[in-house]
Protein backbone atom coordinates (compact mmCIF):
# COMPACT_ATOMS: atom_id res chain seq x y z
CA UNK A 1 0.00 0.00 0.00
CA UNK A 2 1.34 3.42 -0.91
CA UNK A 3 2.20 5.86 1.90
CA UNK A 4 -0.45 8.30 0.63
CA UNK A 5 -3.19 5.64 0.69
CA UNK A 6 -2.05 4.46 4.11
CA UNK A 7 -2.23 8.03 5.46
CA UNK A 8 -5.70 8.49 3.96
CA UNK A 9 -7.00 5.28 5.54
CA UNK A 10 -5.51 6.30 8.89
CA UNK A 11 -7.24 9.71 8.72
CA UNK A 12 -10.53 8.09 7.72
CA UNK A 13 -10.27 5.77 10.73
CA UNK A 14 -9.71 8.73 13.06
CA UNK A 15 -12.70 10.60 11.61
CA UNK A 16 -15.01 7.67 12.24
CA UNK A 17 -17.29 5.24 10.48
CA UNK A 18 -19.67 7.83 9.01
CA UNK A 19 -16.81 9.53 7.18
CA UNK A 20 -15.46 6.16 6.05
CA UNK A 21 -18.84 5.26 4.52
CA UNK A 22 -18.87 8.57 2.63
CA UNK A 23 -15.29 8.22 1.44
CA UNK A 24 -15.70 4.61 0.36
CA UNK A 25 -18.88 5.51 -1.48
CA UNK A 26 -16.86 8.02 -3.48
CA UNK A 27 -18.40 11.06 -1.82
CA UNK A 28 -16.08 13.81 -0.75
CA UNK A 29 -18.58 16.42 0.35
CA UNK A 30 -17.35 19.57 1.97
CA UNK A 31 -19.79 20.78 4.57
CA UNK A 32 -20.86 24.32 5.27
CA UNK A 33 -21.70 24.10 8.94
CA UNK A 34 -23.92 26.43 10.93
CA UNK A 35 -21.59 26.19 13.92
CA UNK A 36 -18.08 24.83 14.27
CA UNK A 37 -17.84 22.12 16.94
CA UNK A 38 -15.74 19.16 17.96
CA UNK A 39 -18.40 16.44 17.67
CA UNK A 40 -16.57 14.27 20.22
CA UNK A 41 -16.39 16.96 22.91
CA UNK A 42 -19.09 16.37 25.53
CA UNK A 43 -19.28 18.16 28.86
CA UNK A 44 -20.85 17.08 32.16
CA UNK A 45 -24.33 17.47 30.64
CA UNK A 46 -23.57 14.65 28.21
CA UNK A 47 -24.09 16.96 25.22
CA UNK A 48 -21.61 18.16 22.64
CA UNK A 49 -20.73 21.77 23.36
CA UNK A 50 -19.20 24.71 21.55
CA UNK A 51 -19.24 28.49 21.86
CA UNK A 52 -21.91 30.63 20.22
CA UNK A 53 -19.25 32.84 18.62
CA UNK A 54 -18.29 29.81 16.48
CA UNK A 55 -21.62 30.15 14.62
CA UNK A 56 -21.80 31.44 11.07
CA UNK A 57 -25.05 33.25 11.99
CA UNK A 58 -25.53 33.31 15.78
CA UNK A 59 -29.16 34.40 15.30
CA UNK A 60 -29.97 30.94 13.93
CA UNK A 61 -28.67 29.17 17.04
CA UNK A 62 -31.69 28.89 19.35
CA UNK A 63 -32.98 26.07 21.56
CA UNK A 64 -34.90 23.60 19.44
CA UNK A 65 -33.24 24.65 16.17
CA UNK A 66 -32.01 21.89 13.86
CA UNK A 67 -28.57 22.80 12.54
CA UNK A 68 -25.43 21.33 10.98
CA UNK A 69 -22.44 21.29 13.32
CA UNK A 70 -18.85 20.11 13.00
CA UNK A 71 -16.34 21.28 10.43
CA UNK A 72 -15.94 21.22 6.66
CA UNK A 73 -14.77 17.59 6.71
CA UNK A 74 -16.98 16.01 9.37
CA UNK A 75 -20.47 17.26 10.13
CA UNK A 76 -23.67 16.08 11.78
CA UNK A 77 -27.24 17.24 12.01
CA UNK A 78 -27.88 18.42 15.57
CA UNK A 79 -30.60 19.88 17.76
CA UNK A 80 -29.68 22.94 19.81
CA UNK A 81 -30.51 21.99 23.41
CA UNK A 82 -29.72 25.24 25.20
CA UNK A 83 -27.54 28.31 25.42
CA UNK A 84 -25.66 28.78 28.69
CA UNK A 85 -23.77 31.92 29.74
CA UNK A 86 -20.15 31.14 30.59
CA UNK A 87 -17.59 33.79 31.46
CA UNK A 88 -17.13 36.02 28.44
CA UNK A 89 -19.18 33.85 26.08
CA UNK A 90 -22.15 31.58 25.61
CA UNK A 91 -21.96 27.80 25.49
CA UNK A 92 -24.19 25.99 23.01
CA UNK A 93 -25.22 22.43 23.89
CA UNK A 94 -26.00 20.16 20.94
CA UNK A 95 -27.68 16.77 20.63
CA UNK A 96 -26.39 14.82 17.66
CA UNK A 97 -29.24 13.38 15.63
CA UNK A 98 -28.93 9.89 14.11
CA UNK A 99 -27.87 9.41 10.51
CA UNK A 100 -25.67 11.24 8.07
CA UNK A 101 -26.11 14.75 6.72
CA UNK A 102 -26.85 13.09 3.36
CA UNK A 103 -29.79 11.20 4.91
CA UNK A 104 -31.40 14.50 5.85
CA UNK A 105 -30.73 15.94 2.40
CA UNK A 106 -32.61 13.00 0.88
CA UNK A 107 -35.45 13.54 3.37
CA UNK A 108 -35.80 17.19 2.44
CA UNK A 109 -35.63 16.43 -1.27
CA UNK A 110 -38.45 13.86 -0.89
CA UNK A 111 -40.54 16.31 1.13
CA UNK A 112 -40.12 19.09 -1.42
CA UNK A 113 -40.68 16.92 -4.50
CA UNK A 114 -43.73 17.96 -6.47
Amino acid sequence: MSPARSALLWRMTLLGPAFMRLALAGRADMYRVDITADLNDEDETGYVWTFLDEARDPGQIKPGAIIVAGDEDTAAVCEVIDLAPAGDGTIVHLRLLPGLVEDYRALVERALAS
